[in-house]
């Protein structure tokens, strides 16, 4: 049974002064989960885009309702129905999804899937949600560390050995969000990743969301390790879904083994620059077209949602509409948000267009 019949705009806002979450007290030596991570985007009118687009103590889960500590979301018309308890429809069915950064709101609960920030959840939310039919995607980086560690002390600057020098026996940095970029193969941080993975599962989670992975296009010599740890994580967790952030440059590799992608900023994002919204345009849309087609290549043998998150000011629904429409037409599930990531906004909004009209996938020609 799908839950979501509309499918609604969510809007998803973290600062971006902030780079990262504050630390997990007691887990300094686990990544913890962050932002979607890739640098902002180039101006409209900039050459080809390639991966440098806009586009983040573990309990039981117990019956007890969840507390919502987040700020409730800003009043649409009509208002958000009460997320019910009820069946959730099979992966291959899904049709809405909310990528939210911020704290609880029972308004996730209305969307199929809910990407989400592990430490600012609790079980008993991620239970709660579960009972109301949504699967829950936990956020991990896996390309980049929000925290610099010592571990074997044998890498640049006497840091991990797993971090990439920047050529002056430093940790390489990515300036935007004040991460540090790593040698996914290295076998100290394959490690650091299963352990948070192991963690975010047992809060009650679905799958995982793996951010950062276009670290491996920036530096190509970490590709073959990345493409090993996701073929780790599939192996060591056979069960869980896997939803990719972009790395179309590696999809081949990696396409076995996941459950899902997320195509961020597929037709609208934000300049950090102007601070401004806009949609893409000429070749720059046309790129977008042609990663689409890749990936719906992939898709006729080997069928995986694909989750399209764009962004646009909020109230501007015209664009709304739009971007909703051109997702649809390439079999990708919508949503629009702000590029700030922690409210959770609900709007009587669906694709005007006919679904896969652009995809080439058997199962939506005529």
């Amino acid at each position: 049974m799908v839950k979501a019949f509309l499918l609604p705009i969510i809007a998803l806002l973290i600062l971006t002064a902030c780079a990262s979450h504050p630390p997990v007290e007691g887990a300094s030596e686990m990544p913890e989960a962050t932002l979607i991570n890739t640098p902002p985007p180039s101006p409209p009118s900039s050459p080809l885009p390639t991966h440098d687009i806009t586009i983040p103590d573990v309990t039981t889960p117990d019956t007890s309702p969840p507390i919502s500590n987040s700020e409730s979301p800003v009043p649409t018309s009509p208002p958000p129905p009460t997320p019910q308890i009820g069946e959730r429809p099979t992966w291959e069915d899904v049709i809405s999804f909310v990528c939210h950064y911020g704290t609880f709101s029972e308004t996730i609960g209305l969307f199929d899937v809910a990407i989400l920030e592990p430490d600012r959840m609790t079980a008993a939310q991620i239970g709660w949600l579960g009972e109301r039919g949504t699967w829950t995607i936990g956020y991990v980086t896996v390309g980049e560390d929000h925290n610099l560690r010592r571990m074997d002390g044998g890498g640049p600057g006497g840091w991990a050995s797993f971090y990439i020098d920047d050529g002056n026996d430093e940790p390489r940095q990515n300036a935007n969000w004040q991460s540090y970029y790593v040698d996914a193969g290295h076998p100290m941080w394959q490690q650091i990743v299963i352990d948070r993975v192991q963690a975010v599962l047992r809060m009650g989670f679905d799958g995982i969301f793996l951010d950062t992975i276009d670290t491996a296009e920036l530096i190509p010599e970490t590709r073959e390790g990345m493409a090993d740890l996701i073929r780790k994580l599939r192996a060591t967790f056979p069960d869980a879904k896997i939803v990719a952030n972009r790395g179309f440059f590696m999809m081949e590799d990696f396409a076995p083994y996941i459950s899902g992608i997320m195509f961020e900023s597929f037709t609208g994002g934000y300049n950090f620059a102007r601070q401004e919204y806009y949609t893409w345009r000429g070749n720059d849309l046309e790129w977008t077209r042609q990663r689409a087609n890749d990936i719906n290549r992939i898709r006729q043998t080997h069928y995986f949602p694909v989750f399209a998150l764009d962004y646009a000011d909020p109230e501007d629904l015209e664009t709304i509409q739009a971007l909703y429409d051109r997702a649809w037409e390439f079999d990708f599930l919508p949503a629009v948000s702000v590029i700030q990531l922690n409210r959770v906004f609900w709007r009587d909004i669906q694709p005007q267009t006919k679904r896969g009209i652009h995809s080439n996938l058997p199962r939506w020609q005529e």
